[in-house]
């Protein structure tokens, strides 16, 4: 067995200096994206591109889930079925995908490109999706241009977390980890949050019948009295308090962990099982973030305008 001696240099970077270079010309809708005028419409490149754990909705790579964004239909009648004509029409010339935003993701060209009927197809729709799906069977690209009423649809917005954002909760030092995993990734998505998400939610405010918010964690005391739930609907004077209660409690805890391994201890049969084992790629645990620190009741992010009616 032996020691090996691990050194890191750390290198200080400052996010509000980082500039992403605004694009000459962005790419114009699909042409396949037509809707009956007046009606609100959604295109597969609107949404920028969503996350979750490694990238927010609207990520950077934030994926379709990346996160983030769900878009809720109402449910259809138990046992009702149809029979749908699965028809897969090439698309002649199409736009890329998600290419509203290419400062913050390249958008997607793919050779082959199919559109399908739509799956949703609600009567007297006025919100009109177009979703789309890759399929290594079809070789390509399927898109499906979905209608739905926007009264009887929700927005769920997947794991907007409140990290690094002045609010309290943040990446514990020297290597602790949370959301995008580096304070300065958290910076980068709170401006796409800023910029790209924010904006698309407040676009769709008093058409679609709820904006949703995912959290980690069980609905503790602090954020029943901050934000409506499915059980509660606090009042001002109590998301005061709920807010209050909040600050104390972020603010209270110690964001300090461990710092990253000076040495580690490898055998010769083994030497990279062993290293990967005693330093892996990613470490959200106690060691690093500290004791309780995933815990803590997590807030809805800043760059987000949260409204009462919310969930």
């Amino acid at each position: 067995m032996r020691t090996i001696s691990v050194r890191f240099k750390s290198e200080g970077r400052n996010p509000k200096a980082e500039r992403i270079p605004k694009p000459d010309a962005q790419n114009p809708a699909d042409a396949t994206d037509a809707s009956p005028s007046g009606m609100n419409q959604i295109r597969p490149s609107a949404f920028g591109l969503f996350s979750d754990f490694g990238f927010r909705i609207s990520d950077f790579a934030l994926g379709i889930a990346l996160a983030g964004l769900l878009i809720a239909s109402p449910a259809r009648a138990a046992g009702a079925s149809r029979t749908y004509e699965n028809k897969l029409t090439p698309l002649k010339r199409p736009k890329p995908l998600l290419a509203d935003h290419p400062e913050w993701v390249e958008p997607i060209r793919e050779t082959n490109r199919w559109e399908a009927p739509a799956i949703v197809n609600d009567p007297n729709a006025d919100l009109h999706v177009r979703a789309w799906r890759w399929s290594y069977n079809a070789r390509g690209i399927i898109e499906m241009p979905n209608h739905l009423r926007a009264r009887q649809t929700a927005i769920i917005l997947v794991h907007p977390w409140g990290i690094d954002d002045g609010q309290g909760w943040n990446s514990p030092e020297p290597a602790g980890v949370a959301d995008f995993c580096t304070p300065g990734k958290n910076h980068l998505a709170a401006k796409h949050t800023r910029g790209v998400i924010d904006p698309f939610l407040k676009s769709l405010r008093g058409k679609v019948a709820v904006l949703l918010y995912s959290l980690p964690g069980s609905c503790d005391p602090i954020r029943l009295k901050l934000y409506r739930s499915f059980t509660h609907n606090p009042g001002p004077e109590e998301r005061k308090q709920g807010a209050q209660e909040l600050d104390a409690k972020l603010r209270d805890f110690k964001y300090r962990g461990e710092p990253l391994p000076a040495t580690l201890s490898l055998t010769d049969d083994k030497p990279v099982v062993e290293y990967f084992k005693q330093f892996p790629g990613l470490d959200a645990n106690a060691r690093y973030n500290n004791a309780g620190f995933w815990d803590l009741p997590i807030p809805v992010t800043r760059d987000i305008t949260v409204f009462p009616d919310d969930v």
